[in-house]
């Protein structure tokens, strides 16, 4: 009960406090505001009971899986990130273009003609829950579930090489809002520059198991659970709903202490080399002020463990 209260206070600011500071703050005529107030109080109210009420379901949907990201200067990365995606099921992608200087339209424009990929300009600065909140709101009944995923994250689905062993867990319980994957940081490799080949290709050394990062998770969820996203890990779900790991373990938050490999993981590349990851640390962060420091490259930059098990995947499809 105690986290329910909490989470309708958020709630409540998120769908009409923040809203009613903003309509307070504008620089409009007093008398326009106070029209305008009365039907901001009605939605507030609303979408306020929609945190009670559980979600309709189809039969079937237009896409069973679907990824939404926000990228800025990923064009060297974007076309084996959505290929390999492809390959483990995902069908549909929602890229949110921010501000972004390289060819990235170039290079998706095969995925966006056959339908595959819709590639949103959206500027500014801090968008990326802006840019997950706008998936989920927009394709709530187009998608059975979405992933928020970075560009230098791989959902590797252990077992059969298939996203869809997702739905066979979290259809067991309405419960069940999204499931939290957990990292798995990928170091260097020892590379300096950036090399020649594939992210999965070159970069083949890991942290071990026990490395702190990996409590870390991202979340597939399913999109009509969700009331808002506002931290890029993990959804802030309808009443009773909550997230759990690959072994239905219940967690909140963007950690889950239960690391848990078996069935999926997610092979995290956030070093790269090391002009990689000063060009990254260069393009700031997509959902806070500020630049990360050099600290962060030390930090992940972790190769005890070699690790091609992703392979696996890419050599199927080649069979």
């Amino acid at each position: 009960m105690v986290n329910a209260l909490k989470k309708s206070k958020f709630l409540r600011y998120i769908i009409w406090m923040k809203p009613a500071r903003q309509l307070r703050d504008s620089m409009l005529p007093s008398i326009l505001k106070a029209l305008l107030f009365l039907p901001l109080v009605l939605y507030g109210f609303f979408k306020y009971l929609t945190f009670f009420t559980r979600p309709k379901e189809l039969d079937s949907y237009k896409y069973d899986y679907a990824i939404v990201a926000i990228v800025k200067n990923e064009a060297p990365y974007i076309k084996e990130w959505v290929d390999y995606h492809k390959k483990v099921g995902f069908q549909k992608f929602y890229i949110y273009n921010n501000n972004s200087t390289d060819n990235i339209e170039a290079i998706l424009s095969g995925y966006i003609k056959q339908g595959i990929v819709d590639l949103i300009n959206y500027p500014g600065e801090k968008r990326q829950c802006f840019a997950y909140n706008d998936a989920v709101e927009k394709h709530r009944y187009d998608c059975k579930y979405i992933a928020a995923l970075d560009l230098d994250e791989f959902i590797f689905p252990r077992e059969t090489g298939n996203i869809s062993d997702i739905d066979k867990i979290l259809s067991k319980n309405y419960s069940y809002g999204g499931m939290g994957i957990h990292w798995c940081c990928f170091g260097s490799s020892g590379h300096i520059h950036k090399p020649a080949g594939n992210v999965l290709d070159e970069y083949t050394y890991r942290a071990a198991d026990n490395f702190k990062n990996h409590i870390a998770v991202k979340t597939i969820f399913n999109p009509r659970k969700v009331i808002v996203i506002s931290n890029p890990h993990f959804p802030c779900y309808r009443h009773g709903v909550y997230n759990i790991n690959e072994n239905e373990h219940k967690f909140n938050g963007a950690v889950d202490y239960e690391v848990t490999y078996s069935k999926f993981r997610i092979n995290h590349y956030f070093c790269k080399s090391r002009d990689e990851a000063i060009k990254k640390f260069n393009r700031g962060m997509a959902d806070v002020d500020g630049k990360r420091n050099w600290d962060f490259f030390i930090e992940y930059d972790r190769n005890e463990v070699y690790d091609v098990g992703i392979q696996k995947i890419l050599k199927k499809e080649m069979e």
